[in-house]
Parts: C-alpha cells; structure tokens; sequence
C-alpha cells in the first residue's frame, strides 16, 4: 500500500513507498533498496502498518528469501568499502526482543487524516 500526506504540511512526517519498497520515504526522508532489501521492507512496512511492527530474523529471512544477516544485507559499496545503508538506525532498527527487526517509529492511528492510499502507478 502507498501512503502519502494529504498537505503540504505534513510533508516532515510523510511515511510512503512504492508497491515493491524499492522507493521509500520515512518521515520526509527519501531512501532506495535493493530488490532483496525491499523485500525485508515490505514485510516490515506491514508488520509495522498492523500495528505488530517486530519481526524476527527468521520469518524475515524466509518471507524475504536471504539468509544473511540485516546488518550484512543492507550495506553496498562506496568506493573501495562496504558501508551500512543509511536506513540502518535511522528506518530499520532492531526490535523489542533480542533477533528481531522493526521499522522506528509508531505506525498511524487507524483512519488518521495524513494518511490515504495511492493508486498505484
């Protein structure tokens, strides 16, 4: 499901994505995936969106189809080096309990008015 602010105004708080994850903004900030890290965001995005946003490590690996660890799959090169994704502590912070994942953040309050659907492009 893709969400986006209803005014300007809430452009600061604005948590959307694209249907595959790949394109994410997170409170007004912008962040791109990898086809597998999209798909670790798209099971935490509806984690997150029933209001149960933990996830363990497992259920991820096996609805997502990786079998490294989170630290290890969200990180790409930057020149010579392998660097976190910025959403790490920023989007994907770990969870409550130890081995478990969880987008930061509280999810909306059910029928709130920043939020509605978008059709899909």
């Amino acid at each position: 499901m893709t969400e986006l602010p209803r005014h300007a105004s809430d452009a600061e708080e604005a948590c959307c994505c694209s249907p595959d994850c790949r394109a994410v903004l997170w409170h007004g900030v912008p962040f791109k995936f990898t086809a597998t890290q999209a798909a670790v965001v798209k099971v935490l995005w509806d984690a997150w969106r029933q209001g149960t946003p933990d996830v363990g490590v497992g259920t991820l690996q096996e609805m997502a189809g990786f079998e490294i660890r989170i630290p290890a799959l969200f990180r790409h090169r930057r020149g010579n080096q392998m660097v976190p994704h910025r959403a790490l502590g920023v989007m994907l912070v770990p969870g409550a309990t130890k081995g478990s994942w969880r987008l930061a953040g509280l999810p909306p309050k059910e029928g709130a008015q920043r939020w509605h659907t978008l059709p899909d492009e």
